[in-house]
């Protein structure tokens, strides 16, 4: 400690922490995911159905013979944690998660063109649910308890009751049937300009944008009510500085240091979130390719999916700690 003593000191010490910080919880996490991933391929492994029952009801010429020995080329024989092992090495060694059943190709090749659908989806719902919970759940601050501020916390509660599915059949029959703005669900064809992407992507982002919204603007209120009532406020105030300096400056720039958090750690909910409205919508996305995975016993898909969540879930924690640990410096890292 003392050798770095003086006005960079303090910087440094605190560089050092945050790295062994981050390589600790990368470490955690790394033991987390194995984990998961052996839970995971047992629950999948316990699950009614067999990934060769569809093939069976495909092909009706198929013997008890074919099926056993399918069975054992397969290794669907072997007990859980051969498989699991046999999996795992697969995974880490050749870096190969799979084959799709239902898709018939690799599995990373299944989810590079689902994940990529997921992230447009995701970044379109996440910047338009800025957009207006950032100035609304502002205006709600500074209009407290009044009719504007009582509507907003009425709008807020029904975006947090209201179920994504319900709210999707919702947006398709008014703006689909009976107002035919936008498309009811599926996906633009390949080469589709920006425009006609956005007529598809409208309706789901809309949908999932006003899932979030809500508890976000709630979160935004509540800090900038807490930042406008602090004594800093109360002295930028004192000092003559324009209430408009004081509300943007002082006061809504460090009531959005939670909100820093909050929004990192919802990364993995929009994608949980997804799965509904991507099912609603028939959007090809990571949410939907998850859905019919399950059902249809794709396990090498479902496993890799899941697993995929829980990985962002650990990032997205990690990033939020270390977002607020930036906003705010007198924060340290867990």
């Amino acid at each position: 400690m003392e050798a770095v003593a003086g006005p960079g000191g303090g910087v440094l010490v605190r560089r050092r922490r945050t790295l062994t910080t981050v390589v600790r919880r990368l470490a955690e996490g790394t033991a987390l995911v194995a984990a998961l991933s052996f839970g995971l391929f047992w629950l999948l492994a316990r699950m009614p159905g067999d990934p060769l029952d569809a093939l069976l009801a495909t092909d009706p010429g198929l013997t008890t013979t074919d099926i056993a020995q399918l069975r054992k080329a397969q290794g669907l024989d072997d007990p859980i944690p051969v498989r699991y092992g046999r999996w795992l090495r697969r995974l880490v060694v050749e870096r190969d998660p799979g084959f799709s059943r239902v898709h018939k190709r690799p599995v990373l090749e299944v989810l590079q063109g689902r994940t990529t659908s997921t992230l447009k989806l995701m970044a379109g719902a996440l910047g338009l649910s800025l957009a207006l919970a950032i100035p609304i759940g502002a205006l709600s601050a500074i209009r407290r308890h009044t009719v504007f501020d009582h509507g907003i916390t009425l709008m807020t509660f029904a975006g947090l009751s209201i179920p994504a599915f319900w709210l999707g059949l919702v947006a398709i029959i008014t703006f689909a049937l009976w107002l035919p703005l936008f498309p009811a669900g599926g996906s633009p064809t390949p080469g589709a300009g920006l425009l006609e992407q956005l007529r598809f992507l409208a309706l789901p982002m809309l949908v999932l944008a006003f899932e979030t919204t809500g508890g976000w603007t709630r979160y935004v209120r509540a800090s900038a009510t807490e930042a406008l009532g602090s004594d800093y406020v109360r002295t930028a105030r004192a000092k003559g500085l324009p209430e408009s300096t004081v509300v943007l400056r002082h006061g809504l720039a460090n009531a959005l240091v939670p909100l820093a958090t909050v929004v990192a750690l919802s990364g993995p909910g929009l994608f949980s979130g997804a799965v509904v409205t991507e099912t609603v919508f028939a959007w090809p996305g990571m949410g939907r390719l998850l859905y019919d995975s399950v059902l249809g016993t794709d396990h090498a898909v479902a496993l890799t999916s899941f697993l995929t969540l829980a990985t962002l879930t650990i990032l997205f924690n990690l990033l939020a700690d270390l977002a607020h640990s930036w906003l705010d410096p007198r924060a340290q890292l867990p």
